[in-house]
């Protein structure tokens, strides 16, 4: 760079009117405006950044498993109960439905925003109450106003039931995909232990077959005689052949299968003898009945012993059954009450519990009653066939189910 341009390039800046003292002003003054600039920025990023969080859902990254629709019938002070129904969405909004049972017209709706905070849903809206759930194995069991478990005989009426929309994310259980291989080799009923292992398979009309190993390696003999103890939840299958005996014994009680770690319904023992031994070898594990997974849904009742029903003639829509087999419970309606109560598959024959209900009263209950009756009078046989659920209990009544969502 030459002199001559260094000495215009100083001229341009050194103006005549320059001094140190109006630079200095000028520079405070340019300084001081730049700050209330950013002071008047900030506070709009502030702004705009305040006004965003109030509008975005509450999304927690706790989400998983949570998010589906749950519903129950809750406990009422001054009515016989609250139909209530709770839907988790997963962009981190809620709704819920309340239908005070002989006070509602229709039912109370409210939607908002919800947030999780470890294994507990918080409803983001300004009421104390029927705010705080937990999560339980059946869906969420609702809090007190302290996030405390209410006690007392009434406190499983506070358990929401997951509506059988999960039925498909249980199909990627190993139990359940163990039961489907299980159900499509015409098994009615296996059986597996651990240490030493072994497995167990009975199929009702043919055989059962038992493999280990130990110097038992395996053993086939017919079904076996099924024998059921008058004063307890237990059921022996016994048979005996030239080549041995087998026994075994199916306990109702929690049993936890050591391999997958899932919950299973019963305990197994199994007692084996070979012809030319004294003593018998015993194993100890889990067991499963096979059930056809496509039972696990909702169905709505469309025919009572070959005669269609109409919707109108049921104050809250036609009858319907919701299972979970995930813990052997059903779930339903008989047009009128909520019911709730336990079932058994085994091969082809299913058997309800006794049916725990609410009370309502309601125009039909003629039909209610017989509704009860065909399902817990005894063991049903069942079919399942292209969406359509059929039951038929020992006095031939027939009940005709079709599949919803």
């Amino acid at each position: 760079m030459n002199k001559a341009f260094m000495g215009q390039h100083w001229e341009m800046r050194l103006h005549p009117s320059y001094t140190k003292e109006s630079n200095r002003l000028q520079w405070s003054e340019k300084g001081k405006e730049d700050m209330r600039r950013k002071r008047e920025l900030l506070i709009v990023v502030s702004l705009v950044l305040v006004m965003t969080v109030a509008i975005l859902p509450a999304i927690s990254e706790t989400l998983e498993g949570l998010t589906g629709k749950y519903q129950g019938y809750l406990p009422c002070a001054d009515c016989p109960g609250i139909e209530y129904a709770l839907a988790l969405n997963e962009d981190g909004t809620y709704s819920e439905s309340l239908f005070y049972t002989d006070r509602s017209k229709r039912a109370i709706v409210n939607s908002g925003t919800f947030t999780v905070e470890g294994e507990v849903v918080i409803l983001n809206k300004r009421d104390r109450g029927m705010k705080y759930f937990a999560r339980h194995p059946q869906g969420l069991m609702m809090l007190d106003n302290n996030r405390n478990v209410v006690a007392g005989d009434l406190s499983e009426r506070y358990i929401l039931s997951r509506k059988a929309q999960y039925g498909a994310a249980m199909q990627n259980t190993d139990t359940l995909k163990l039961m489907q291989k299980k159900m499509a080799e015409g098994i009615d009923f296996y059986a597996v232990g651990n240490e030493p292992s072994w497995s167990v398979d009975i199929d009702f009309d043919k055989f059962m077959r038992f493999k280990s190993l130990t110097e038992l390696p395996e053993m086939h003999t017919p079904p076996g005689k099924e024998d059921r103890a008058q004063d307890a939840d237990v059921t022996r299958y016994f048979a005996q052949t030239e080549s041995g005996t087998l026994i075994v014994t199916v306990l109702k009680g929690k049993c936890s299968d050591t391999m997958s770690g899932e919950p299973i319904l019963f305990r197994v023992r199994v007692d084996v003898k070979r012809a030319t031994e004294l003593d018998y070898t015993s194993f100890e594990g889990c067991g499963v009945y096979v059930v056809d997974y496509r039972l696990n849904d909702i169905w709505v009742l469309t025919m009572f012993n070959h005669k269609p029903l109409n919707k109108e003639d049921f104050a809250k829509g036609l009858p319907m059954l919701e299972f979970h087999l995930n813990d052997n419970r059903v779930f339903g309606s008989t047009g009128c009450n909520r019911m709730t109560g336990g079932f058994e598959v085994r091969g082809n024959k299913i058997t309800f519990s006794q049916m725990a209900t609410t009370r309502m009263a309601c125009p039909n209950m003629e039909f209610e009653n017989r509704f009860l009756k065909a399902l817990t009078g005894g063991t049903l046989n069942y079919s399942l066939d292209r969406g359509r659920l059929m039951l038929k209990n020992d006095e031939g009544i027939t009940l005709e189910f079709k599949k919803t969502d």
